[in-house]
């Protein structure tokens, strides 16, 4: 799981949707620091007046449920086939892989379709939200890769 969630930070999609950095399946007190913290810099970023930060947030809280499901469905596969390769289970590998590929494109097409529906926002503003998001996963990435080899912020 923890090697699932550096990918995901990695490709800068939102690793707000990892759960290993709490308690239970809901992320826990520290992913909801995180989440509050990326919401504060990115309206800090976007500079939006109330109305538009309320539109804003709000497709960016379906987008983000609607990722955490498939995240959710992939992260299940994945844990199936691991137990089917430890457990040297006979089961249709092809058919668990592809249905993974499928759920990675879906991730993709989901990103794709938000970046679409910002029209909320200027294309300039939009840019900011794609830099902003690999930016602050990046770095929290890092902070996570440094804690995990023992050094300090």
């Amino acid at each position: 799981m923890k090697k699932f969630l550096l990918i995901i930070l990695f490709l800068g999609l939102v690793p707000v949707y990892a759960q290993d950095f709490g308690n239970g399946p809901q992320g826990g007190p520290p992913m909801e620091k995180i989440e509050e913290l990326e919401r504060i810099k990115l309206l800090e970023t976007l500079n939006l007046d109330e109305e538009t930060s309320i539109r804003f947030f709000t497709r960016r809280g379906q987008y983000k449920a609607d990722m955490q499901k498939v995240i959710d469905q992939k992260e299940k596969l994945v844990d199936e086939l691991e137990d089917a390769l430890k457990n040297n289970k006979k089961i249709n590998y092809k058919a668990k892989t592809d249905k993974i590929s499928e759920l990675e494109k879906q991730i993709y097409q989901t990103r794709d379709k938000f970046l679409n529906s910002l029209d909320v926002l200027t294309q300039e503003q939009i840019a900011k939200v794609v830099v902003f998001e690999n930016r602050f996963f990046r770095e929290i990435r890092n902070t996570l890769i440094r804690r995990g080899r023992g050094g300090r912020d």
